[in-house]
């Protein structure tokens, strides 16, 4: 399902993924990654946001229970990331996502 959620946020920014290499927050430093989802308050295990990088910028994207995507727009300043602008866009609901994986996969 994450993947859906990544093509759903990359249409919605006007990205091509191909462009971009996915990776989980681990592949930040520990301060970074800890700050981060402390920031956004999340509850472990029930949202995995998912990084988007391009040389020295990129997104961090994760959705909420109601469907709703968070976009973090970050860039790699003086060798350290840093959150530049977040956004939020409508999204398709945790269970309408399930649906759609479901029917194409069974």
């Amino acid at each position: 399902m994450t993947d859906k959620m990544v093509e759903e946020v990359a249409k919605q920014l006007q990205i091509e993924l191909g462009e971009y290499i996915i990776a989980e927050l681990s592949v930040f430093d520990t301060k970074f990654s800890i700050e981060y989802q402390k920031k956004q308050r999340f509850v472990h295990g029930k949202v995995i946001p998912i990084a988007l990088l391009k040389k020295n910028s990129g997104f961090i994207v994760y959705k909420k229970n109601s469907g709703e995507n968070v976009v973090s727009i970050i860039e790699n300043i003086n060798n350290e990331w840093e959150i530049v602008e977040e956004k939020t866009f409508k999204g398709i609901s945790f269970a309408d996502l399930e649906e759609a994986f479901n029917n194409e996969f069974n």
